[in-house]
């Protein structure tokens, strides 16, 4: 078990990659085996508890994506696996149930938080100098599904009255996601820039190290000639 769980969170990842790449496939990784075991979870209310079939299988599907993400990785299929976790499970889970009908109170609240969580997501998987437009995708796909999943729900969905009108509030229902969804992602910006500055720092003092070695090792050769 312990051999699997460490296949899957290091898949992709090769001697050839620097540390942030490294870092970032590790992630990918890590929280598709989280979401898989979610799914799992929820899988299981879904049958035995709610008897709700038709989330179960949109569960079923999303747990086959991430069982696929780090098959993916290990193919050096990278942007593609992250493009996969981003987009897929979003679309099954929050999306799927509007087009199919199956809707429920409960969906008001959590799927807007959903869609704020998942805003900050891009910045932690993706490079924010080299993909940028994959970030810049992602983290528009997923306010605009904070901003309108609940206009979306309340168009094709019927809920209580009393649902209604907290939907029309928008400091107490609104609010709340949307300051979750650019806190988080303003957090993360901050850790990226952090990490490149530390990172350029500690890659500076790498090579003055090394240029001071190299200076030691002509002096020690120059006494040894001198002492020969």
């Amino acid at each position: 078990m312990t051999g699997y769980i460490q296949y899957w969170t290091k898949a992709g990842i090769h001697s050839e990659m620097d540390d942030d790449e490294k870092r970032k496939v590790f992630l990918t990784n890590t929280m598709s085996l989280f979401l898989a075991v979610v799914m799992v979870l929820v899988w299981l209310n879904d049958v035995f508890n709610t008897q709700n079939y038709l989330a179960a299988y949109r569960r079923a599907g999303v747990f086959v994506l991430m069982i696929l993400i780090p098959i993916l990785n290990h193919n050096e299929h990278i942007k593609l696996s992250k493009s996969i976790f981003l987009f897929f499970p979003g679309f099954i889970l929050l999306g799927v149930p509007i087009i199919i009908g199956d809707i429920f109170p409960g969906q008001f609240i959590w799927f807007q938080y959903a869609g704020a969580i998942f805003c900050s997501i891009p910045f932690i998987l993706f490079d924010h100098t080299k993909d940028k437009l994959y970030i810049a995708f992602f983290f528009t796909y997923y306010l605009l599904v904070t901003l309108f999943i609940d206009k979306i729900l309340l168009y094709y969905g019927k809920p209580p009255e009393a649902m209604k009108v907290l939907v029309t509030n928008f400091s107490d229902f609104k609010l709340p996601p949307l300051f979750v969804a650019f806190f988080s992602t303003a957090t993360l910006l901050w850790y990226n820039r952090t990490n490149v500055q530390y990172e350029k720092r500690l890659r500076n003092t790498n090579k003055e190290l090394e240029e001071t070695q190299e200076e030691l090792i002509a002096k020690n050769e120059e006494y040894e000639a001198i002492n020969r």
